[in-house]
């Protein structure tokens, strides 16, 4: 199973023998679903070996699970891409999670926002080095985000698994929408990540972080093309959301595999 480190990160104080994953949820408020969900134990955690946890570079994450999570109506596997495969032009990508409806309509924060689950999440207040440098030194704080003060209301946790539709973005393309923001000029995205969405009032938000987006690649077929990483707010007019691009990870993901004696079809 496949996670961003940022998640990861914030539970590391805890054995692999405490944790579970839940597949097939669906209303995180009942234990009554309709079509039941199904609950695996942690075996082993894999977080990337660089990633940054004040940046997010390299925001990826292997979970072994002790029994494998079985295949049914409304649990199953997605294709991966291959190594540096390339989704700017793919429109209609599918995004999921239980995260917040807005966060704040048309309010953005001044630093980038870790798309934690919960009320508490951990920003990142990031500034310049120095006025012309490229490079930026960033703090992590635990802020109450439903304390916060917006143009407009914080936004509610969905109950519900919803959904929205993005398109994918040019790494170009969103480098210079993130510039456009408090981020300033001087920004560089790193490779490891890729964008999509910057419609009004259409994104992914605080407590999707780690959510899939896949993309169609044909016929009934989707390959994971990223996973919720940060943004800046969400949903603001022209502002991208931004993804771990799985795709420069295939390798990565395809040799832990091999250790673990798993075969990739």
């Amino acid at each position: 199973m496949m996670a961003v480190n940022n998640k990861i990160y914030k539970i590391s104080s805890y054995t692999s023998a405490q944790l579970k994953i839940r597949a097939g949820e669906w209303d995180t408020q009942t234990t009554k679903e309709r079509l039941p969900y199904q609950e695996r134990g942690v075996q082993e955690m894999y977080t990337h070996e660089d990633f940054h946890t004040k940046n997010l570079f390299n925001d990826i994450a292997l979970l072994k699970l002790d029994v494998p999570v079985n295949v049914t109506d409304h649990v199953n596997v997605i294709c991966l891409p291959e190594q540096d495969a390339v989704f700017e032009d793919n429109r209609n990508c599918i995004a999921n999670g239980w995260g917040k409806d807005v966060f704040g309509r048309g309010a953005v924060y001044s630093s980038p926002t870790r798309r934690s689950p919960g009320p508490v999440g951990e920003v990142l207040h990031c500034h310049r080095t120095r006025a012309w440098s490229s490079s930026f030194r960033c703090s992590v704080s635990s802020e109450n985000l439903a304390k916060k003060k917006f143009s407009g209301q914080a936004g509610r946790y969905a109950v519900i698994l919803k959904k929205i539709e993005v398109d994918m973005m040019t790494h170009s393309t969103c480098l210079n929408r993130m510039r456009s923001t408090r981020l300033g000029p001087k920004f560089q995205l790193h490779p490891s990540f890729v964008c999509a969405g910057g419609e009004e009032g259409k994104d992914t938000c605080q407590g999707d972080g780690g959510a899939p987006l896949a993309c169609p690649v044909g016929d009934d077929r989707y390959t994971l093309t990223g996973l919720v990483s940060w943004g800046i707010g969400c949903g603001g007019k022209g502002v991208p959301g931004v993804y771990t691009k799985t795709s420069m990870f295939r390798n990565w993901i395809d040799q832990k595999m091999d250790e673990w004696q798993y075969i990739i079809i």
